[in-house]
């Protein structure tokens, strides 16, 4: 009876453990330390427009941003907290770059557009409360105050050379890539700025620089990297990128490189700026990219987008295909290569890798260049059947390629070495060894109908450069505000683009006299927050066919108080 007594009891226990850790699970979870709050924001600005740069003023409650508002010119705007309607800061037009600690504002007088959120112009300074500004440095693209208002970083270009200043005049940094969004430390002993590939593309590395010139990455190989900032207490920098197209998270990195993810939600989102005691100023994000076919002379344009993301089409020589490159989140990070017809027919994936460049003349091949490969290979992709090849020279970094007339030979682009100023090449379909053309010098509009020259632009001067040793000779009356984007089928004539507020101007141009002919105007139709059309028009050369893309980009500014 004592042993089954025992036996009873300790059945009793054992039966009791799972009640009992279920009992202390429960109280564990009752009593667990809270989970992190998600953040919140509050919505700041309110009208429709695409949002460059937005810094807190020194009171932590004023708001100063340069933006395009409901279809307007850039300028730069006052937001106070007790009037949500943005306020004109006063300076013509001028696009804010920073904001010091003492009121002072950076800013880009005479800005043109570069790429994404970059416009270079002329560095100058003004009151926050007012007054014309004074112009500084000329062809700079970005700077940044000190953190006692004494000097700038400063982001400029030296003819081909990107270059990194801290103070003025002391360069840290410079090289063929192109470098953005340069933000100085709290204690003002450190730079973080973003590194680009030598093209427009805006994938990259979060870097670090000392006021020594010493250089490291922290953060790198990102799809896409847009807005920086620093963190008040200087141990993290902050910043948006994405891993594919557009969609901006906000990471934080340490300065030993240690990385998080801040905040990521559906809308792209962007930190633009910190108040000392941490509240931050982000702005969130949409772009809509359009792709549209026209016919000269036509006033509406026929709409052949695909997804939300085609790229730099380029269309055949007779007209009846459009290659272009996917930049969208389905894509991937390596984008997608496609060809339609112009009849809007559904779109035909034939490639990955990179930038669709050019398509051949026979319509056979497309010519695909990697936006950032140190290998430095050209694919040739088959539009139909046919075997992928891709070509390779040491010592040369593609940028562009465009096929000759004869659908044999191609026209590129490149670096020969790698960061050293871009200059014309020709090589063949076989991978012959390029032969120089003109050293520093480019053009898009590839070679002429007999491939015995091609269109050039060095020194500021644009002329018909031989490619069977002829004299080189100067083109006549062409501004300099117009670019060249193909010869005419009769190579008598050139066409050229000129961008403008609402889109851009096609003109033929007569290569003997110089004599201009207005052929076409580009307006896409919703002109709010529409990005310059930097990417030449592809035109067919009887100039009758055309094909553009162009995106349109708007912000809205929001604070948050919770953001860690």
């Amino acid at each position: 009876m004592e042993e089954q007594g025992k036996s009873r009891k300790w059945l009793l226990i054992a039966a009791g453990i799972p009640v009992a850790l279920g009992l202390g699970a429960a109280l564990g979870w009752i009593l667990r330390p809270g989970a992190g709050e998600p953040a919140t924001f509050r919505q700041v600005s309110f009208h429709r427009g695409n949002v460059i740069h937005a810094r807190f003023a020194p009171d932590g409650k004023t708001l100063v941003y340069a933006a395009q508002l409901n279809g307007g010119p850039m300028d730069t705007y006052v937001l106070r907290e007790e009037y949500p309607e943005p306020v004109s800061a006063g300076l013509q037009g001028a696009l804010l770059l920073s904001v010091s600690r003492q009121g002072q504002l950076a800013v880009l007088t005479k800005s043109k557009y570069y790429a994404h959120r970059a416009w270079l112009g002329t560095l100058a300074t003004s009151p926050l409360g007012g007054g014309a500004p004074r112009e500084i440095l000329e062809n700079v693209s970005d700077a940044d105050w000190s953190p006692d208002g004494s000097q700038m970083a400063i982001i400029d270009v030296e003819k081909t050379k990107w270059r990194l200043q801290y103070p003025a005049g002391k360069i840290l940094w410079e090289g063929e890539n192109w470098i953005s969004d340069v933000r100085v430390s709290p204690d003002g002993k450190q730079l973080a700025y973003f590194l680009h590939p030598p093209n427009v593309d805006d994938r990259g590395d979060v870097m670090l620089v000392d006021g020594e010139g010493k250089v490291r990455v922290i953060s790198k190989d990102w799809e896409s990297l847009e807005g920086l900032a620093w963190q008040p207490s200087g141990k993290e920098i902050w910043f948006s990128s994405s891993q594919i197209a557009g969609q901006y998270c906000i990471r934080a990195v340490s300065l030993a490189g240690k990385q998080r993810t801040v905040h990521c939600g559906t809308a792209p989102t962007v930190i633009q700026d910190f108040t000392a005691d941490g509240k931050a100023l982000v702005s969130v994000e949409k772009q809509e990219f359009s792709m549209e076919l026209m016919e000269h002379g036509a006033t509406a344009a026929q709409d052949i987008s695909w997804l939300d993301f085609p790229y730099n089409p380029r269309i055949s020589r007779d007209g009846s295909e459009i290659l272009f490159t996917d930049q969208s989140g389905h894509a991937g990070k390596e984008y997608g290569v496609y060809v339609r017809k112009r009849d809007g027919s559904p779109a035909v994936r034939i490639g990955e890798g990179g930038y669709g460049s050019d398509i051949s003349p026979d319509g056979k091949w497309a010519l695909v260049v990697a936006p950032d490969n140190p290998a430095g290979r050209i694919q040739i992709i088959p539009v139909g059947a046919g075997q992928k090849r891709s070509l390779h020279w040491d010592g040369v970094q593609p940028l562009w390629a465009l096929w000759y007339p004869d659908g044999e030979h191609i026209l590129l682009l490149a670096s020969s070495p790698p960061g050293t100023p871009a200059s014309m090449y020709a090589t063949d379909s076989n991978g012959a060894a390029p032969k120089l053309i003109l050293a520093d010098a480019g053009s898009r509009a590839g070679a002429s109908p007999d491939g015995e020259s091609v269109i050039a632009t060095h020194n500021g001067k644009r002329f018909i450069q031989s490619t069977v040793g002829k004299e080189a000779r100067e083109i006549p009356g062409i501004p300099s505000t117009q670019f060249s984007i193909a010869w005419g089928s009769d190579a008598q004539h050139l066409f050229t683009q000129e961008l403008n507020a609402t889109g851009a101007n096609l003109y033929k141009i007569d290569l003997e006299t110089g004599r201009s002919e207005l052929w076409q105007t580009i307006r896409p139709k919703d002109q709010i927050g529409l990005g310059a059309m930097k990417n030449p028009v592809s035109i067919t050369p009887d100039g009758r066919w055309m094909v553009y893309a162009y995106g349109n980009h708007s912000g809205q500014l929001y604070v948050s108080e919770s953001l860690k």
